[in-house]
């Protein structure tokens, strides 16, 4: 997996550490994820604020720039969950589509690894694994509907 030059190309836009040739997330990311996945009366994720704060603690652990969120997300996240939606659709949210999502992204380095596994046997003698392009390098773009 780590002499891939397509997937070299990418591993710097994507949040996971490539450890002996395995796509893995950080220790405390794992555990925040299983945590939302589990659903608010596990995480204690039900509110906007709240969401807020666990999304920063996510972005502090993978060293993601704090500086890139406008000082005022927070109060969006806040306004927008806890009150613009109706508490119904608000606890819907954070009860199904937020450990959805969680379940999700701890799945993320699988998938990856899997399409990189998959990607040279799709068309034998072309590359189609994900990767950037550089100016003028020539390559193959597969659209779908």
């Amino acid at each position: 997996m780590e002499n891939r030059e397509d997937l070299k190309s990418i591993l710097s836009y994507l949040p996971l550490k490539l450890e002996s040739s395995t796509l893995a997330w950080p220790n405390q990311v794992i555990e925040a994820l299983k945590s939302l996945s589990q659903g608010p009366s596990h995480s204690r994720v039900d509110s906007g604020e709240v969401l807020f704060l666990t999304i920063s603690d996510l972005r502090n652990s993978l060293s993601l720039s704090p500086t890139l969120l406008a000082r005022s997300t927070g109060d969006g996240y806040a306004l927008f969950f806890d009150e613009f939606l109706s508490r119904a659709e608000s606890a819907k949210w954070f009860g199904e589509v937020v450990p959805m999502m969680a379940a999700l992204l701890l799945r993320l380095p699988t998938l990856v690894e899997s399409h990189y596994q998959y990607a040279d046997i799709i068309m034998i003698g072309s590359d189609t694994g994900l990767r950037l392009l550089q100016p003028q390098q020539q390559g193959i773009v597969f659209l779908s509907q």
